[in-house]
């Protein structure tokens, strides 16, 4: 697992220059620099990692992402800093590098939780770059995991047929959670988790889950329902752990008309950006 202290301090210091304005190409190209050397350190420390099983833990491998993209939310958060001044801008920005690194941060930013009105431009910002620079739809964090853990109890035996880059397995992993990941990887995101179709993948193992989630499914896509009713005819056992919206962004609306929503035996905390209406449900 990669080391603890990870070098988040020093991209904390690196990040101070927005509020002397990024909007200078020179700091801009300075600060990319440093989030490339801040990559290549956490994939070297990721490495160093081997799976011996598939339920062995999951290791993340880090991203860099692309130099248009990043300089793009500099743009937006260097706009934020303007007209809202920099409180929680650091801490946003500790969250990003974080995710982009492979690890699990400690819980969404103030400033993304309550983003609204106008305010919203950054949190679509954020949104949108760590959707499609580090796959990151579910806001997974440790207090979300931990949480999610107590709700599943500790027999509990997870199956993430769509795991994409696994954080969400990581991060139930280090609750002390069995979690199997699984994804086809039609994105390419998926490099330390098992490709496998996912009603394959829910045929192979549902017999040994107990819970399977379902984590920001393909919006306008019926595999939801698809596997909704593997589970139903198969696997009534399972218990399903939905993340998405309803009627939103994620899967397909005929998913909706058919699944029937239960309550959690314990209360799960799942914060999400104000500009995303997301949640977690448990699903039949």
């Amino acid at each position: 697992m990669t080391s603890a202290t990870s070098p988040i301090p020093v991209v904390r210091e690196t990040w101070e220059p927005w509020q002397q304005g990024l909007h200078n190409p020179t700091r801009v190209l300075c600060v990319i620099h440093h989030c490339r050397t801040f990559w290549c350190h956490a994939h070297y420390c990721a490495t160093i990692e081997h799976m011996t099983d598939i339920t062995s833990p999951v290791i993340v491998k880090p991203i860099e992402p692309s130099k248009e993209e990043m300089q793009f939310l500099l743009h937006a958060v260097n706009e934020h800093a303007a007209v809202y001044g920099t409180a929680g801008l650091q801490e946003v920005m500790d969250y990003v590098f974080t995710i982009l690194s492979g690890q699990i941060p400690e819980a969404v930013p103030d400033l993304l939780v309550h983003d609204s009105g106008a305010m919203s431009v950054l949190g679509i910002r954020v949104h949108t770059f760590l959707t499609q620079e580090a796959g990151y739809y579910a806001r997974v964090t440790r207090q979300f995991a931990e949480t999610l853990s107590d709700a599943v109890g500790p027999d509990a035996r997870v199956l993430d047929p769509m795991a994409g880059r696994g954080l969400l397995v990581k991060a139930l992993q280090e609750q002390g959670v069995e979690v199997l990941g699984t994804d086809n990887n039609s994105w390419g995101l998926s490099d330390s988790i098992e490709v496998m179709d996912v009603l394959k993948s829910i045929r192979a193992h549902g017999d040994w889950a107990t819970h399977l989630v379902l984590a920001w499914p393909p919006y306008n896509d019926s595999v939801d329902v698809k596997i909704l009713e593997e589970v139903r005819t198969n696997f009534p056992h399972l218990k399903v752990v939905y993340i998405g919206e309803v009627d939103g962004c994620t899967g397909s609306e005929r998913f909706w008309e058919v699944a029937q929503v239960s309550e959690f035996d314990s209360p799960v905390m799942y914060e999400t950006f104000g500009c995303v209406r997301d949640y977690v449900y448990l699903v039949k």
